[in-house]
């Protein structure tokens, strides 16, 4: 069944005219949109279209539905006659941005905003594929946004807090697959206490196995190995609070897997004596 779906894919795309890419510069503030041809009006049949997408350098890129109508079972193939995919290089592989419920990126059919794709480097190209039968519709109009990437290397000041993120916090939410390890520091002689803002990952599975957390810790007395400050990790909705280190300096590592995505953690660090 996989093996017809990926032939009927490759048997449309290679059937589709396509025509001149078309390059979407994001700048590093405001939004970029990109549109289906002849958007509002209905889209030709039997066309390939490429989106060469691109944002400042050390910035991810964030996507927005606008608005969404292409041909859905009506055109014979479901999302294997009129679809739209992403695709990112990332370790050079070319992967699918995953959608912000975990699903993959290659849309048809008729998608109410709000829904969302965030990519992990700053070029993505974007495919508009029709095949030749089944009726034409609106089509799409989407925006880029720039996003900063996440910083990891937190340095806490001798007085006030600073704010540790997951990617995307808040705009959108954080990746699925991804470690974010954060090396927080504070002055020489402190303690660092760590206070949830917001917290909001996925819970334990019915059978208590974890899916996505946050574990805060530092190296143990006497040796280099490292131990669980409050000696578990976080997850759901229950962040740390009051939580205190021994030392000034912290690692923070956020685990997520390949299902669902959340809104993420907003996690305040200061220096305590």
């Amino acid at each position: 069944m996989m093996f017809m779906a990926v032939l009927l894919l490759v048997v449309v795309a290679a059937s589709a005219v396509a025509v001149p890419p078309i390059t979407v510069t994001v700048p590093a503030t405001g939004k970029a949109y990109f549109a289906s041809p002849n958007y509002p009006q209905n889209y030709p049949k039997g066309v390939l279209v490429e989106y060469n997408v691109t944002g400042p350098v050390d910035f991810s890129l964030l996507f927005d539905v606008v608005e969404f109508r292409l041909c859905d079972i009506h055109c014979g193939y479901g999302c294997f006659a009129d679809y739209v995919n992403f695709t990112e290089t990332v370790n050079r592989r070319d992967i699918s941005l995953i959608g912000d419920q975990g699903m993959p990126s290659g849309m048809c059919g008729t998608i109410n905003s709000p829904l969302r794709l965030a990519s992990r480097t700053n070029s993505v190209i974007v495919r508009f594929v029709t095949g030749t039968r089944g009726p034409s519709y609106q089509g799409f109009n989407i925006s880029a946004t720039a996003l900063a990437r996440v910083e990891t290397r937190i340095k806490v000041p001798v007085t006030g807090k600073v704010f540790i993120t997951s990617p995307n916090f808040p705009v959108a939410n954080y990746f699925v697959n991804r470690d974010t390890i954060y090396f927080v520091e504070g002055p020489a002689g402190v303690r660092l206490e760590f206070n949830t803002v917001a917290f909001d990952v996925q819970a334990l599975d019915i059978f208590g196995g974890l899916h996505d957390f946050v574990t805060i810790a530092e190296s143990s007395v006497g040796s280099s190995s490292m131990e669980l400050i409050g000696g578990r990790p976080f997850y759901d909705t229950q962040g740390p609070n009051q939580l205190r280190s021994r030392h000034n300096y912290v690692i923070i590592v956020f685990k997520s897997d390949d299902f669902l995505t959340l809104r993420g953690f907003n996690i305040s660090a200061e220096s305590v004596h």
